[in-house]
């Protein structure tokens, strides 16, 4: 049985899932801003944790992950988020990237350390 506050919490994040998706139902697709999302299931041993990543444009950064489960990239998980500029966008959109793509990217795109944007 949930308590208050856990059934208090439950209920605002239904209701900010709801006003995403309702955002995204609106959206044309066309505006937004480009987010780097980089997937982590850490289920898995050390070292085998990265799930993959993906490149989408989203209204917002809050629908990002939306957007990348409606594009069938997004294979769940905890996901880390970085804005792209126009200007670094690759060819890579809209898709689960596996460990060779990314390594396959310019060197400017990824920092190989960390796995994420570089600055």
């Amino acid at each position: 049985m949930l308590t208050d506050t856990e059934e208090a919490i439950k209920q605002r994040h239904a209701k900010a899932i709801a006003e995403q998706v309702a955002l995204l139902n609106a959206w044309d697709g066309k505006s937004g801003l480009w987010v780097y999302l980089s997937f982590v299931d850490t289920e898995r041993p050390q070292g085998s944790r990265f799930a993959g990543a993906c490149i989408v444009k989203a209204p917002s950064i809050y629908s990002d992950a939306l957007v990348a489960w409606r594009s069938r990239c997004n294979p769940g998980g905890e996901v880390k988020m970085v804005p792209v500029p126009d200007s670094k966008v690759p060819f890579y959109t809209y898709r689960l990237m596996s460990t060779d793509e990314l390594n396959a990217m310019d060197q400017e795109f990824i920092d190989w350390e960390t796995g994420h944007l570089a600055p």
